[in-house]
């Protein structure tokens, strides 16, 4: 009965053309319309057992940017104003103040931006993956159709 579900299912992502809208399938042995549709979900499920891939079940998930860290000129404000206060007097406090201000905001943005384009790289590689993947399954699947007698293109 499971195997019999399984089918049922394939046919109707077949029939919905999302999973495989770059293949074209012609039935170049004369199979009638029931037929192909028996043998695209067979071959569906053969695809996906000998490649371990389920085209409708991939992760894609998305990594999120990181969210922005803050606090950083606040950081290096009180920094530099302890180092100012313990050089010299009130004024070397508030220059030392400032300029820790300034080197912990910088930081910060420098972090900011590295996480970003770290979130952004592993953006690309799933979606290199997930391409792959399709790709390695619509083989797997075009070679079964074509033992079967379909033209694949």
């Amino acid at each position: 009965m499971k195997y019999n579900f399984s089918i049922l299912a394939a046919l109707m992502l077949l029939a919905s053309g999302s999973v495989f809208a770059d293949l074209m399938i012609y039935p170049a042995k004369g199979q009638d319309a029931a037929t192909q549709q028996k043998d695209e979900g067979e071959c569906f499920i053969w695809a996906r057992n000998q490649t371990g891939i389920d085209p409708m079940n991939q992760n894609t998930a998305v990594v999120a940017a990181p969210q922005q860290k803050q606090g950083g000129a606040m950081g290096g404000a009180v920094g530099g104003a302890a180092i100012g206060a313990i050089i010299g007097n009130s004024d070397d406090a508030k220059k030392g103040a400032g300029v820790g201000a300034l080197v912990g905001l910088s930081r910060q943005r420098r972090a900011n931006r590295s996480a970003a384009a770290q979130a952004d790289q592993q953006n690309q590689q799933s979606s290199q993956i997930s391409a792959d993947n399709q790709a390695t399954f619509n083989r797997a699947y075009g070679i079964c159709l074509q033992g079967r007698g379909y033209t694949v293109g």
